[in-house]
């Protein structure tokens, strides 16, 4: 029994010191769209081309991605929704040649296409929080969609409560015109729901969230203006680039900072004259959202012609809770509800510094300041004079060691 045990030990050590060849392959002419894990290879693949948008799942998100990736356009045509019946084919002139189209921006999740134009809380670009007792955001614009199919609708987002979607799209000639109501908080273990505009169906195309690290994609780039094939990372998954790598070997994470941009792989890892090449000096550190590190550097890519990514892969590291010094309990909040200033009293084991970030009832960051934390009891003032009335939710962040909690502002 101690040899059995003791060889286990050795090849599960193996397995960590050695860096792992693996492969994704999105098929010609990128048709898929690959969800990947890095602890467990590929979790699934979808056709990227069988969805319009999609609507984000949580109960305090606003966002609706369109699919520019693949083609997929969004134009603004109206900030008055009585338009709607009226909006024609003939009010479409232009479009094509002068109209400015909207973008998904995926230096994050949280700022799609319909968002275009948002001037923060209360307005979301497509629409406006109400506050409560209601909390719903209220569309005001009217869109022209462009789908893969190359017909055109006119869209709005009726309302969005919570988790539910209310969404309205129909053809210019009003000879098709539904509105759809999606509970899309029945899948919160999914980023997002889909919909497919061009045949009316709603789509369940997401792996859980839990369950991968990279996404392998086709979107559109707002930085290069085109679309591209590249590496966008899940939420709180974070990366950080290492350029002007001599020897990948001995390349390391220490003393860098990690981001949660999603598109910090992105596609600029290769480039493109005649043909593709590699960029090899250029190495990426993945933190996986339990802390766990891994190494990642390309080493083949086949362009649209098969559509296959080669890559090594390492884990190199983690980063712990168990590890972090500093641990602090909340002990009251007060007064609560508030209509100017509310405390927060904490008791902290050591100094530290720390983040408060505030998040309205969308979900929507307002609000985001460094606090340094002594040991002992803490008393922080937090101003909220000029917050509209409503619920607010108040996060604070040491190491990582993370509380959330709500307060309410009533005048």
């Amino acid at each position: 029994m101690k040899k059995i045990s003791f060889l286990t030990i050795i090849l599960f050590a193996t397995n960590i010191l050695f860096a792992q060849e693996d492969s994704v392959n999105m098929t010609g002419n990128y048709a898929l769209d690959v969800f990947y894990s890095l602890n467990n290879g590929s979790v699934q693949t979808v056709a990227n081309a069988e969805w319009t948008i999609a609507f984000s799942t949580g109960a305090q998100t606003s966002q609706v991605l369109i699919n520019d990736g693949k083609g997929v356009e969004l134009y603004e045509i109206s900030t008055n929704v009585s338009d709607f019946a009226s909006i024609n084919a003939s009010d479409t002139n232009g479009m094509a040649t002068s109209w400015t189209k909207l973008h998904n921006d995926f230096q994050d999740w949280e700022h799609s296409a319909y968002e275009t134009g948002a001037t923060g809380h209360p307005n979301y670009g497509w629409g406006t929080y109400t506050g409560s007792p209601n909390h719903n955001i209220l569309g005001e614009k009217i869109f022209i969609i462009k789908t893969l199919e190359h017909k055109c609708f006119k869209t709005m987002i009726v309302k969005k409560h919570l988790g539910e979607w209310t969404y309205r799209y129909a053809t210019l000639d009003n000879s098709f015109d539904t509105t759809i109501v999606y509970q899309a908080s029945d899948l919160q273990d999914r980023n997002f729901v889909y919909l497919n505009m061009d045949n009316n169906t709603i789509l369940n195309r997401e792996p859980s969230n839990t369950e991968w690290d990279l996404l392998f994609t086709k979107y559109y780039s707002v930085e290069a203006n085109y679309p591209v094939m590249g590496v966008l990372s899940n939420f709180d998954v974070e990366v950080l680039q290492i350029d002007g790598v001599v020897n990948n070997t001995s390349a390391t994470y220490v003393g860098g900072t990690f981001h949660e941009q999603t598109n910090k792989i992105g596609y600029d890892w290769k480039i493109f004259t005649s043909v593709y090449t590699l960029v090899n000096d250029k190495i990426y550190f993945v933190k996986q959202k339990n802390g766990t590190i891994y190494k990642l550097f390309f080493t083949r890519f086949d362009g649209s012609s098969t559509g296959k990514i080669v890559f090594n892969k390492e884990e190199v590291g983690s980063v712990s809770i168990t590890n972090q010094t500093n641990n602090f309990d909340l002990i009251s909040i007060f007064p609560n509800p508030t209509k100017d200033i509310t405390h927060i009293a904490l008791n902290s084991n050591s100094e530290t510094v720390g983040e408060l970030e505030i998040y309205n009832v969308v979900g929507k960051q307002i609000n985001k300041k460094t606090i340094n934390i002594s040991s002992g009891l803490n008393n922080i003032s937090v101003n909220v004079k000029n917050f509209s009335e409503g619920i607010y939710f108040i996060k604070l962040h040491f190491n990582t060691t993370i509380k959330t909690f709500k307060i309410v502002v009533k005048k």
